[in-house]
């Protein structure tokens, strides 16, 4: 059995039921025990930090990317007293963005192990530009920086990255959605941040995005300044097997039950994406049944639909009638192989091959659809579902 909340011991059980409500988390991560698989993901990422080799972790969205790199940190091992960074990007639109999401996740990991550190870190932030003032909901100091100028900004992430060089302490940085740098209206950037960590000794990092082509790009083309940079690894779908093992024993831990044929059913509606899975599996949780059957389920599933109706709804405002029919017809098809090809135009009444084409790249583009080996699909599998029943 691979999933330890099967074989938690009782003290181990007890500890997970007074502290969580829901076990079935849909955002963040809580303990290895209410974790699912990735076990050759997560021994692969260690080693590799392990032996000085940073990583570029690549999935689609929601398929649990951040969750693995939280569970990869915890369960380093309970020996080292490495010192663990994980921060997002997505939201930073400059260099400076980036400067001051780095050096709050920098500020907060070193801050937490030792005051000592800490009140190095303040004078060293300080030094950089970054004022220094007290949260009182986080019981600690937080770091704010706001810099003047490409050169003195490029300057202190060389500073920054310098300082945890030299701290005598190994130290591993996970970087979210690192695409966005390439979105930055700095010029050389990408050549900033690849030259300086390529020099990094004490420093390893995994780069974590869901913009596949973009970030494969960035570390498998001979001309970019992070070309064989990292590993690489693409993150693929939780195995169906595992993953309904993995339900059963959590609903069996709780005192629930739910069958074998319940959970198949719930793994193909939901495509076993992560997120939609812990989603689905979350809300039969709350309704506090014993038995879990297939009615309950599908009730379930139908008011989650019916709760996000008004959204889709606004979809279909923001979309093309063109666009909108073509996200009708992928998630009929689920996946959609040929979607220029005579038949499937005449099957949807989409009109012609050059105005699908055009449709595919808006939808694309706005990533209300993904496309791979086996065709195009749409990305959000509540929203395919619910085009499926309700459009």
């Amino acid at each position: 059995m691979r999933n330890a909340i099967c074989i938690l011991h009782k003290a181990q059980y007890i500890r997970i039921m007074n502290k969580i409500v829901n076990p079935f988390l849909v955002a963040g991560y809580y303990s290895p025990e209410l974790f699912c698989d990735r076990v050759t993901e997560t021994k692969k990422i260690q080693s590799a930090l392990t032996n000085s080799r940073n990583v570029t972790l690549i999935s689609y969205r929601r398929l649990g990317k951040s969750a693995l790199i939280e569970h990869i940190f915890k369960t380093f091992s309970a020996k080292s007293k490495h010192q663990f960074i994980h921060i997002d990007i997505y939201a930073t639109q400059t260099l400076n963005d980036f400067l001051t999401v780095l050096g709050k996740g920098v500020f907060k990991s070193s801050y937490s192990q030792t005051k000592k550190l800490g009140t190095v870190l303040i004078q060293f932030f300080s030094g950089i530009g970054g004022s220094v003032s007290y949260d009182p909901a986080a019981g600690q100091p937080a770091i704010d920086i706001k810099l003047n100028g490409n050169k003195r900004t490029a300057k202190s992430i060389d500073d920054l990255l310098d300082f945890l060089e030299a701290s005598g302490k190994r130290t591993y940085i996970a970087i979210d959605e690192f695409q966005q740098i390439l979105q930055y209206p700095e010029k050389n950037v990408e050549a900033l941040l690849g030259t300086k960590i390529q020099k990094l000794k004490n420093v390893h990092f995994i780069f974590s995005g869901s913009h596949k082509h973009l970030l494969s790009s960035m570390f498998t083309d001979y001309s970019r300044p992070f070309y064989q940079s990292s590993d690489m690894l693409y993150l693929e779908k939780i195995n169906k097997n595992i993953y309904q093992e993995f339900i059963i024993c959590i609903f069996k831990q709780y005192k629930r039950s739910i069958n074998k044929q319940v959970v198949e059913k719930l793994l193909e509606w939901s495509r076993c994406h992560t997120f939609y899975v812990q989603t689905i599996c979350n809300r039969l949780f709350a309704t506090g049944q014993k038995k879990i059957d297939e009615t309950l389920l599908l009730k379930s599933i139908t008011e989650l639909l019916k709760e996000n109706e008004g959204t889709y709804y606004s979809f279909r405002n923001l979309l093309t009638a063109p666009q909108w029919n073509l996200l009708y017809a992928i998630a009929n098809e689920e996946i959609a192989v040929m979607p220029t090809s005579a038949a499937f135009l005449r099957k949807y009444d989409l009109g012609s091959a050059s105005t699908v084409t055009r449709s595919i790249k808006a939808l694309l583009s706005k990533e209300m659809i993904f496309h791979t080996q086996e065709g195009y699909l749409v990305y959000d599998v509540f929203l395919s579902r619910w085009l499926e029943y309700y459009k």
